[in-house]
């Protein structure tokens, strides 16, 4: 549920049934909605650092640079010689989307909270910085 929904449905509905002079409190519980998510979603918190191992094989994505829409495997090859038909770590997504730095780390340290050092996050800032800069338009519509 969201904050639409709740006032062009719910607060109208309540307000018919009850009348304008009633108060009600909503208790809403989204979580069943946090973790649905496709098998195949890109998701950093299911990918590794390196390649192959336990992690989720994700759908191809994409992401914007210099205005160019720039497609991205989220698996190697099944003919790379070290890694055939696996998935990629965050490690190389970062890497290809000129991201990656050497001093970040899989995960922070509880103690260093000010200052982002972790892939994770990393990954996080700036496929979502990138998102931001990027105007997307509908089909038709230019």
């Amino acid at each position: 549920m969201n904050i639409p929904q709740l006032k062009e449905k719910i607060i109208p509905a309540f307000e018919r049934a009850h009348g304008a002079g009633y108060q009600a409190l909503f208790l809403i519980d989204n979580s069943q909605g946090h973790s649905t998510y496709a098998e195949d979603a890109l998701l950093v918190s299911r990918m590794n650092i390196k390649p192959g191992g336990k992690q989720a094989h994700m759908h191809d994505g994409w992401f914007m640079q210099e205005g160019w829409r720039i497609s991205q495997e989220m698996r190697y090859p099944a003919d790379h010689a070290e890694y055939p038909n696996q998935p990629k770590g965050i490690k190389a997504v970062l890497t290809e989307r000129g991201l990656y730095q050497a001093r970040l780390r899989g995960k922070c340290e509880k103690k260093v909270q000010s200052r982002c050092c972790s892939m994770l996050q990393q990954a996080h800032n700036g496929i979502t910085a990138r998102l931001s800069r990027t105007k997307v338009s509908r089909a038709g519509n230019n």
